[in-house]
């Protein structure tokens, strides 16, 4: 049977408020807590985003930095604190912080390990501005410094900043599932409508780039095996420098039932950035979207040297020397590789082009060398479609990449 419907236009939805956020570089950061580990940790990540630190392991050494910085007029922006120190603990030094008009404008962050029901709104009366429980994802306590800092900035009037705020406040993202069964679309679009994000469905390859070719979304999520075309033949013309797609570097996550590393290799090799095994969990979706689309731009670049360690570690068994071993081996390889591109390029031989930028595409996948490796596969592909001058294009880009990447790994 059919019927024809008539409706009036409805208003458009008012937007959900989002939270406001401020560039952190340059801030200056005081890290108190009595553990080493927990404040070479944050210094790690904080100089990564071009943060100043300084280190301070008891409240009583955290005050008396604070004024002192405050007296040579270099206060500290923001002070990070640990709730359970031997001595004074975190919520006493940060009503003594508050309590004083010479260093009550520094930011408080609270982390604790042990956060019980009621410790967000008392420490909100104190002055905290954000109270994170341990441990804390690097994107999140980037994006909990962020607002935190965008709150100040803008005199506004806010709530306490926790990790279900910062949830909530994440903008929604297009994200197109490409997977052809049943069972799995339904299973992929509930978690992703859990997360808050919204979803267009493709069953197969070609499907997927017809979607990609008429409109934009921010991530694809794309299953290897899919009749008509496979995941891995989608990227490749994805990632084609012929391709109609406008956003041909859009993030393209691996579904598949094999986690094997040939299997990883085989997904990265195509052009896809990551991958998730079936069957899959809703936290990996989530880390997986925070990873390549939420998280800010220092976080997808690891600070900017192109470097993520996120799983590294975990593909070589947790051992350390053998990844240290590889790394080294990477960066005295790579230098030769750049040799011989730059002298196929000389020669115009493009087999030799597509050859060396496969190489090093896959040597850099292997170590988690993310933007080196976009680039080298930028440069197979213009190889392997003779377009030598777009290849040779690319080749300061590489070469800065590199070296860029090398004093982060120093």
């Amino acid at each position: 049977f059919w019927f024809t419907a008539t409706f009036e236009k409805q208003p458009a939805p008012e937007l959900q408020p989002t939270h406001t956020t401020q560039d952190i570089r340059g801030k200056k950061v005081l890290i108190v807590d009595d553990n080493e580990t927990s404040r070479l940790v944050f210094k790690k990540q904080l100089t990564a985003w071009e943060i100043k630190t300084e280190p301070a392991p008891d409240a009583e050494t955290a005050l008396q930095k604070l004024l002192t910085a405050s007296e040579q007029d270099a206060a500290f922006d923001i002070a990070i604190v640990d709730m359970a120190m031997p001595g004074e603990n975190g919520e006493t030094l940060g009503k003594k912080i508050k309590a004083n008009p010479k260093i009550s404008n520094t930011l408080l962050i609270m982390m604790t390990s042990l956060g019980k029901r009621g410790d967000a709104r008392r420490l909100e009366e104190i002055g905290f501005a954000a109270y994170l429980t341990k441990p804390v994802k690097q994107s999140q306590l980037y994006e909990c410094i962020a607002t935190a800092c965008g709150h100040q900035s803008n005199e506004a009037v806010e709530k306490i900043i926790t990790r279900h705020s910062l949830a909530e406040n994440r903008r929604s993202i297009i994200i197109l599932v490409a997977e052809d069964n049943v069972v799995n679309q339904k299973l992929i679009l509930k978690l992703l409508e859990k997360l808050g994000h919204r979803t267009e469905i493709a069953d197969n390859g070609l499907s997927v780039i017809e979607a990609l070719e008429s409109a934009r979304y921010d991530l694809v999520l794309m299953d290897c095996q899919m009749p008509e075309m496979n995941g891995y033949e989608a990227t490749r013309m994805i990632r084609s420098p012929i391709s109609k797609i406008e956003n041909r570097d859009i993030p393209i996550i691996a579904l598949t039932a094999n986690a094997m590393q040939g299997d990883r290799d085989e997904c990265l090799n195509s052009g896809m950035d990551d991958y998730l095994s079936k069957p899959i969990k809703s936290q990996a979706i989530a880390d997986m979207i925070d990873k390549w689309v939420l998280a800010p731009e220092k976080n997808k670049r690891d600070g900017g040297t192109g470097f993520d360690n996120s799983d590294l570690l975990k593909s070589f068994d947790g051992d350390e020397e053998l990844l240290a071993e590889i790394i080294n081996i990477y960066m005295e390889d790579v230098p030769k590789q750049l040799t011989a591109l730059k002298k196929g390029l000389e020669n115009r031989d493009a087999e030799e082009v597509h050859l060396r930028g496969h190489t090093i595409k896959g040597a850099s996948a292997n170590v988690g060398a993310i933007i080196m490796r976009k680039v080298a596969s930028e440069i197979e592909a213009a190889g392997k479609a003779g377009d030598l001058a777009k290849a040779a294009g690319f080749i300061d880009q590489i070469e800065a990449e590199f070296q860029e990447l090398k004093i982060g790994l120093e």
